[in-house]
């Protein structure tokens, strides 16, 4: 399902963990982060069909790209 969908009904519960930390990631967070991500993103020109890559360290942040 939308992570969305979970932000809307169930903000504040856990969409990710970083086993080695404890560290989490409410769909909440998840939701505005996306949504910030992809208005930047929107804003320096992408559209539906380009394409980004991601290199990245294991972490939370990349969520919010997937």
């Amino acid at each position: 399902m939308y992570p969305g969908t979970y932000a809307a009904e169930a903000p504040d519960s856990i969409a990710a963990v970083m086993t080695g930390t404890g560290e989490t990631l409410s769909y909440g967070e998840l939701d505005r982060r996306s949504a910030q991500l992809a208005r930047v993103l929107r804003g320096a020109g992408l559209r539906r069909g380009d394409v980004v890559a991601l290199l990245t360290e294991n972490n939370l942040r990349a969520f919010e790209v997937y």
